[in-house]
């Protein structure tokens, strides 16, 4: 099964019934921080969705490069542009605030915002970024995509762009 036949939309109400986990890659400025979710869903099925935010000055900063513009993932829906030079992670916050939740990040991460993340109800556990920890859940994670048990929205970010 390919991942582009994984695409699936599930309404909201449906998918926040079931407990999630999130990742959180943290930035600051130019790269986007970014939130992906997976809810185990029953029968052994998965379903993945992701937000990435990023800085205005990010934004400017990018199109001085030959990478592709934040602005076409913007108009595609797939990411917030916030006004200023520093991502706005209250407004990450207050976006996961209502999952069901664990969440899973960097050493770096968890500093700051995974102590608020505490806060907010949040089981939070630190992954530092090596091959060792990534190993079975990649491994795990293809298995689901090659037998259609992994199904995802569409994001970019999730569909390889």
């Amino acid at each position: 099964m390919r991942w582009d036949a994984c695409r699936l939309e599930i309404p909201d109400a449906e998918r926040l019934a079931y407990p999630c986990w999130l990742w959180f890659d943290d930035s600051q400025t130019t790269d986007p921080s970014s939130v992906a979710a997976v809810w185990p869903l029953p029968g052994r099925k998965y379903h993945a969705k992701s937000w990435a935010r990023v800085a205005a000055e990010g934004v400017r900063l990018r199109e001085q490069t030959d990478l592709p513009r934040y602005q076409q993932f913007e108009a595609d829906g797939h990411m917030t542009i916030t006004e200023g030079n520093v991502i706005d992670k209250q407004a990450i916050r207050e976006h996961i605030r209502g999952m069901r939740k664990a969440a899973v990040m960097d050493g770096s991460g968890y500093t700051v915002f995974g102590t608020e993340l505490e806060t907010d109800g949040f089981e939070v556990f630190r992954m530092p970024q090596t091959i060792d920890y990534f190993a079975d859940p990649t491994r795990e994670f293809a298995e689901a995509v090659l037998t259609g048990a992994m199904s995802h929205e569409g994001t970019a970010g999730c569909d390889g762009a």
